[in-house]
């Protein structure tokens, strides 16, 4: 399998066919985010992509991680950026350290990363957009599937992640999304991108796109 290169280890190139494989008889449910969500929903691969992130219920945190025990799950630290090794260990069997909303996993330090698991904020009902917890869509349309049954962030939703500090490759997930989407669709990211940011560019830019 391919690698990315990254200053802190390379991440093996998974698609969402190969992920599928690797989280046969995971005990809870998840999907793919990130840009592969967008090329789920879009039905094609659209550009090449640095990693493929799994996003999880973060109700399902303990027993996502207790399925991968014998792996290593490290947690970008809350509080230091730009040193050596700017992580923090999540043990296998313990909840995420507090202030924790992703981790790096790979099966050994002298293995490649696997992918990313993030950790989706949620009630009994809705998903909650950790930006702003107002934000919220029911949980059973904030996972849609493909025809072959892969799981993925529904594209709305998504954006709404992209859209702080978006990179060139950003912008053009959000472009060709938004042009796929229905007139509700459309109503609805900017509504919430609205919310989170009044002043985003995109309000501009996707809502004349066609």
């Amino acid at each position: 399998m391919e690698l990315n290169e990254h200053p802190f280890g390379a991440f093996q190139l998974y698609t969402p066919d190969s992920l599928m494989i690797l989280l046969q008889g995971c005990p809870c449910a998840w999907w793919v985010a990130g840009g592969w969500a967008i090329d789920l929903y879009l039905g094609q691969q659209t550009r090449q992509h640095a990693d493929c992130d799994v996003e999880i219920w973060r109700a399902d945190a303990l027993a996502f991680r207790a399925h991968f025990s014998l792996w290593e799950f490290w947690a970008p630290h809350p509080d230091v950026r730009d040193t050596a090794w700017p992580f923090i260990w999540w043990p296998a069997y313990e909840q995420p350290p507090a202030g924790v909303f992703n981790a790096w996993c790979r099966p050994h330090s002298t293995d490649a990363w696997a992918f990313e698991v993030l950790l989706a904020d949620h009630d009994d009902q809705n998903w909650h957009f950790r930006r702003n917890p107002t934000i919220q869509q029911l949980r059973s349309s904030s996972v849609l599937r493909t025809q072959e049954g892969i799981p993925y962030l529904a594209p709305e939703l998504q954006l709404l992640y992209k859209a702080k500090q978006p990179r060139p490759h950003d912008e053009q997930d959000a472009y060709l999304a938004f042009t796929h989407f229905s007139f509700e669709q459309k109503r609805q990211f900017l509504l919430m991108l609205q919310a989170v940011d009044p002043q985003h560019p995109w309000l501009v830019t996707l809502s004349t796109a066609e």
